[in-house]
């Protein structure tokens, strides 16, 4: 039984991919991100200094989502709220790590001033609020 229990183990370690916590391999990231998708649609994410964190959004139709407090993984370029399968698994494909804008970016609801810090996940651009 030892050695089952053992082998049970070790292939499950194994077979297990490897995510970073956001605050190891991308502390850029740390903050708060918005991104208006509507007149009176957005989204937040937080991402704490411990790599932890939740988003909040509402979309034009009044419908919201509140994802609860967990960490922030990195692997293969996405972001991935959680790497657990005990809850809602919300990922993104990160298509520009966060940057420091050169000029003005006018997107359809916002405009993220020059020298202000944006990241762009699944087509979406996020400006950071601190």
């Amino acid at each position: 039984m030892k050695y089952f229990i053992t082998i049970c183990l070790s292939l499950t370690l194994i077979g297990c991919e490897k995510y970073e916590c956001v605050k190891d391999v991308a502390p850029e990231m740390i903050g708060d991100w918005v991104h208006y998708s509507a007149n009176d649609g957005f989204h937040i994410i937080y991402i704490q200094k411990n790599g932890r964190g939740w988003m909040w959004g509402e979309n034009d139709h009044g419908n919201t989502i509140d994802a609860q407090r967990r960490g922030w993984y990195v692997k293969d370029d996405i972001l991935h709220h959680s790497r657990l399968g005990d809850g809602p698994n919300f990922a993104f494909t990160i298509d520009e790590y966060p940057t420091i804008s050169a000029s003005e970016i006018a997107t359809p609801f916002d405009t993220i001033p020059a020298g202000n810090y944006y990241m762009v996940l699944d087509g979406r651009t996020y400006r950071k609020k601190n």
